[in-house]
C-alpha cells in the first residue's frame, strides 16, 4: 500500500478547493469539495478513492525559442515566394 501521506486529498483529481476572496486575489482555504460524493473536505483528508491529479507540462524556453526561430524563417521563406509570384505574375510590389 502506498504511503498515507502521498493520498492526501488536496493532490487527488477529484478534490476542488474552496477560495475566499481577499482584497486583489482570491486566497485558496484548507477545505474543498471531493467530487466523488464525499462533500465538503479537508485538503489534508484521504479517501480509498484517491487517482493523483495531473499537472499541466509547460513548454520549455528552448523550445519557445526554436519554434520562434522556424517561425521567422518561414515568414521570410513565404516573402520570398509571394515576392517572385509578383514578379512572374507582373504585378507592382504592394
Amino acid at each position: 500500500m502506498q504511503d498515507k501521506c502521498n493520498l492526501l486529498c488536496y493532490r487527488c483529481k477529484h478534490f476542488q478547493r474552496y477560495y475566499t476572496q481577499g482584497q486583489s486575489e482570491y486566497q485558496a482555504t484548507k477545505i474543498g469539495r471531493c467530487c466523488k460524493g464525499h462533500g465538503t473536505v479537508n485538503g489534508s483528508d484521504g479517501c480509498e478513492e484517491f487517482v493523483y491529479r495531473q499537472r499541466p507540462r509547460h513548454i520549455s524556453n528552448v523550445v519557445k525559442f526554436r519554434l520562434n526561430n522556424l517561425f521567422t524563417e518561414l515568414t521570410m521563406i513565404r516573402n520570398i515566394l509571394e515576392e517572385e509570384w509578383r514578379e512572374i505574375n507582373g504585378q507592382k510590389n504592394v
